[in-house]
């Protein structure tokens, strides 16, 4: 009888079976053993289910949710925690991949600061073919420990879901992964945590982060800042400490002016000066709010590229 893993990776996919090999493969190789990997299946359609079905047969550590197609990946992220049986819960993008490291050193660190209950690294990024990508190409910003909430805010620091590693009882106490936010999911759980409990930060990258055109937030319909408006909106609310709320409407008149731009090269005008307006409205004095104006305003509006 198998015992009881200690971690459980999730891993949500929907039509990428060549990249989810590579994903899969990287779970399997790491140097600490005992895991139990989950793979959430969006109802795909090209093959996926089938060699799921063999390599759980293979792998006795390998479990595999059939699910209808839903096409939100904050959903499939979830429906896998639920099913988690280990004391930790790690994420991992069926594009993405893992350093062989990256458990054992998460939870080293963990072990060595006891009063943390989660643990992020930084990343490096790779192209489509797996390639890493020059080393000054880091994804992120440097991944700290403690009390992080106002250095992820502020932008200072930096992680991101699939290089986490989470106590399983504290992601049920936030309350796992909100749907509500879109591609934005991943930052809101992550700032959550952060509000919550210490970090554990492992400053390395343990996460390889694939570069393509069909990433999620490369085909959202709507610019990834309007989601992420709504992240900091939320964290908002949720505060009781005055600075953290400064800062998230620094941050919201940031995303609401990104947003802007985002939706004028989708060519919707009214939706551009739309975001302009709100970002003015979060902060009327801030420089950068400034600089995206000025940018909209050369573009003349009128001209705005074909969606």
């Amino acid at each position: 009888m198998m015992q009881t893993p200690l971690v459980s990776a999730v891993i949500p996919v929907y039509n990428r079976l060549p990249l989810l090999r590579e994903a899969i493969a990287s779970v399997r190789a790491q140097t600490h053993e005992a895991w139990e990997l989950i793979i959430v299946d969006d109802g795909s359609t090209d093959g996926t289910a089938e060699y799921l079905a063999a390599l759980a047969a293979e792998d006795p550590r390998v479990r595999v949710l059939s699910m209808p197609h839903v096409g939100i990946v904050g959903r499939l992220y979830q429906q896998g925690a639920d099913a988690a049986r280990g004391d930790y819960v790690a994420f991992l993008d069926s594009d993405d991949a893992w350093h062989p490291e990256k458990l054992a050193l998460q939870l080293a660190a963990l072990a060595a600061y006891p009063a943390a209950r989660w643990s992020g690294t930084t990343a490096r990024t790779m192209d489509a073919a797996g390639t890493l990508l020059p080393y000054d190409r880091t994804l992120l910003r440097p991944t700290r420990s403690g009390w992080i909430l106002e250095a992820l805010a502020r932008h200072e620091a930096g992680t991101t879901l699939p290089s986490l590693l989470i106590e399983a009882s504290l992601l049920r106490e936030i309350g796992g992964v909100d749907e509500e936010c879109g591609v934005a999911a991943d930052q809101d759980l992550i700032l959550r945590l952060a509000a919550a409990a210490e970090c554990a930060g492992v400053d390395q990258p343990l996460l390889h982060v694939r570069l393509h055109g069909a990433r999620t937030t490369a085909t959202s319909r709507e610019p990834t800042s309007v989601p992420m408006q709504r992240v900091f909106e939320k964290l908002a609310r949720s505060t009781a400490s005055p600075a953290i709320r400064r800062i998230c409407r620094r941050q919201q008149a940031f995303y609401a002016a990104h947003a802007a731009l985002g939706w004028l090269a989708r060519g919707h005008r009214r939706k551009a000066l739309a975001g302009l307006l709100q970002s003015l409205r979060y902060d009327a004095r801030g420089a950068g709010i400034w600089k995206e104006l000025s940018i909209i305003l050369a573009r003349r509006l009128g001209r705005a590229p074909a969606a």
